[in-house]
């Protein structure tokens, strides 16, 4: 479930459902600044993830989630999401922020809720995103 400023947006595609077309290509994947970011050139169905990971599996939820971060990181507005197990939670709010945080030069701060979570983003996750990140 995404909820932006007073709207509430709830979405749960079966899977097969979204068909990930009009992914972009990853060349296209630069710090987006003042631009939007393009979510598909990284995880779509033909996006960076699936190139450097072979069993990669296209989820739409995490698509639609890291679409919302960007949104909201661009319209400079709140946003609470929701979302299940397997979802790919982490890197749908990292790569937007991360993003966000190399086009604007501008630190940003990830708040966990356990210290499980933050070894995760620490020692797993922003350690791997460095090096699939083109910036």
């Amino acid at each position: 479930m995404i909820l932006r400023e007073q709207e509430i947006f709830t979405s749960s595609p079966q899977r097969g459902e979204d068909k990930g077309e009009g992914d972009s290509p990853h060349p296209n994947l630069l710090p987006f600044g003042e631009k939007e970011f393009p979510v598909a050139a990284f995880f779509g169905k033909d996006g960076l993830l699936s190139e450097r990971f072979k069993d990669y599996e296209y989820r739409p939820q995490q698509r639609e989630m890291a679409q919302a971060v960007a949104d909201a990181i661009r319209n400079r507005s709140h946003l609470i999401a929701e979302a299940g197990t397997g979802v790919g939670k982490s890197f749908a709010y990292l790569v937007p922020v991360i993003d966000f945080a190399v086009a604007s030069g501008k630190k940003v701060v990830i708040s966990t809720n356990t210290i499980s979570l933050q070894e995760q983003l620490v020692r797993k996750d922003i350690p791997l995103l460095k090096g699939i990140l083109p910036f």
